[in-house]
């Protein structure tokens, strides 16, 4: 059976289900998803590491145990099932660094970011794992600001020159204590990544934004072993710097892409787009009320 589905302004049909994806009707899709074999290793390989190797036209993720994704001409993707007990987790690294990987390679600047519509206009909170986008989109999300993507943010540019980023699917992916902390109300849909961790996937279909929406500012936000909050708005050189850092397949498309290219795409858009920096002592959540009240000052400033 074939399903479709609509993410990040992609139509796509799938042999596998996706009960996390917005379903579409039958129609001339952008990507193809099967389920088959994958390659044990791909020809001429110009970037490789541990669990990844890519070419100009391929791009091969194995994640032990669960699954393999071999991305061809960035418009196939075949999944192959490590574990059928696993689908839960197979689509979750799907929905997550497989998908991120496909946009940067169909050439889209995509972000490790959260994002939330205010006013019509989208703020980006970008970070490492930890940092805390996903439970700064959602305190935001319980004010009133619907998500608009959780963990990727694909940014582009209009014929115009505006940076827009298009909106991924309706969940977000909470620690238990941020869940407690926003008051959140865990329902039976409510599911756990991994079963030895407390972080669980939260279902948004009421609150959800599905439209492309021009970005207004972006967040960096990290961790750091000094004792004071510090907020820092980022001039051009930094912002690129920062940019660069939070980018799916950054090294991978300088290793198989021109370098001019990708440095003009990172650099328009940072000369385009209000930044700044958030460093919160690693001692304090990012649940902390304090946390968040210069970031909401600068978001509507």
């Amino acid at each position: 059976m074939t399903y479709y589905y609509t993410a990040f302004g992609l139509s796509i049909s799938s042999q596998l289900q996706f009960e996390e994806l917005l379903p579409i009707e039958p129609t001339t899709t952008d990507l193809t998803i099967t389920l088959g074999k994958t390659p044990e290793t791909l020809a001429e390989i110009k970037f490789s590491n541990i669990t990844t190797q890519a070419n100009d036209a391929e791009y091969l993720l194995k994640v032990k145990e669960i699954a393999n994704y071999y991305i061809l001409n960035n418009s196939q993707i075949t999944i192959e099932l490590l574990d059928d007990s696993s689908s839960f987790l197979a689509r979750s690294y799907f929905l997550g660094p497989v998908l991120g990987a496909l946009l940067a390679r169909r050439g889209f600047l995509t972000l490790h970011s959260s994002a939330i519509n205010v006013n019509g206009k989208a703020v980006l909170f970008c970070g490492n794992s930890g940092a805390g986008k996903s439970t700064t989109a959602a305190y935001f999300e319980t004010l009133g600001y619907p998500l608009i993507s959780d963990d990727i943010c694909p940014i582009y540019q209009d014929a115009q020159g505006r940076v827009f980023t298009q909106a991924g699917f309706p969940q977000m992916k909470l620690w238990q204590d941020a869940i407690k902390h926003l008051g959140i109300t865990p329902t039976e849909k409510f599911r756990k990544l991994i079963q030895k961790n407390n972080k669980f996937v939260r279902p948004l279909s009421e609150t959800f934004h599905q439209h492309p929406t021009e970005v207004s500012k972006i967040f960096f936000l990290q961790t750091s072993r000094k004792t004071d909050l510090l907020f820092e708005k980022l001039k051009t050189d930094q912002k690129i710097i920062h940019l660069n850092h939070n980018a799916y397949l950054s090294k991978v498309l300088s290793s198989i892409k021109s370098t001019p290219k990708w440095f003009f795409t990172v650099t328009s858009i940072a000369a385009k787009t209000e930044c700044f920096l958030v460093t919160r002592p690693s001692s304090q959540k990012s649940i902390d009320e304090n946390y968040y009240k210069p970031i909401l000052e600068a978001i509507l400033a």
